[in-house]
């Protein structure tokens, strides 16, 4: 806030002979001590800010040479369809544990798991297939073994026995 101001006379005339009040031929603006006015602001509205659209990241790569019959087990749909499990992270850990335990794979990226999602017939409309990686890994459900290679831990496995139960 802002003192308020008061007009004071910067001179002053000889009293008139009529009888009346002197005259002040200027005025000066003077702070008073104690008084405040509001200040009249006037506010500009300002416009929402908008979210930067973020940029769509590509799709990881089908990989028609990844062994999803199963050659040494059973295939992967089949697999999966035992499972069925219901969440994103759930399917991660499962198709890392059938690439592991098949032999094909000790280690899983974002397009091993693009492909086994489209060979079990699960969605693929993820925008950003790292990021379960990445919760898997801050809950101690995988381990980066790698940049972008994942491998699933003990917890990870338990987890999944868990949900079978």
């Amino acid at each position: 806030m802002r003192p308020a101001l008061r007009a004071a006379p910067t001179q002053t005339l000889p009293a008139n002979t009529n009888g009346d009040q002197p005259e002040l031929d200027e005025l000066e603006a003077q702070p008073v001590e104690g008084e405040y006015e509001e200040a009249e602001t006037e506010e500009t509205p300002v416009a929402p800010r908008q979210p930067k659209p973020r940029a769509k990241l590509p799709l990881p790569k089908y990989l028609a040479d990844l062994d999803v019959n199963g050659s040494n087990g059973t295939p992967f749909k089949q697999f999966a369809e035992e499972k069925a499990p219901k969440s994103q992270t759930k399917r991660y850990l499962l198709a890392a544990i059938w690439l592991r335990d098949n032999g094909i794979s000790p280690t899983i990226n974002t397009d091993k798991v693009y492909t086994l999602f489209r060979t079990a017939s699960w969605p693929v409309g993820i925008s950003d297939w790292d990021a379960a990686f990445r919760q898997a890994v801050k809950r101690d459900l995988m381990r980066r073994v790698n940049p972008g290679e994942y491998s699933i831990t003990p917890i990870g496995e338990e987890q999944l026995k868990k949900a079978e139960d």
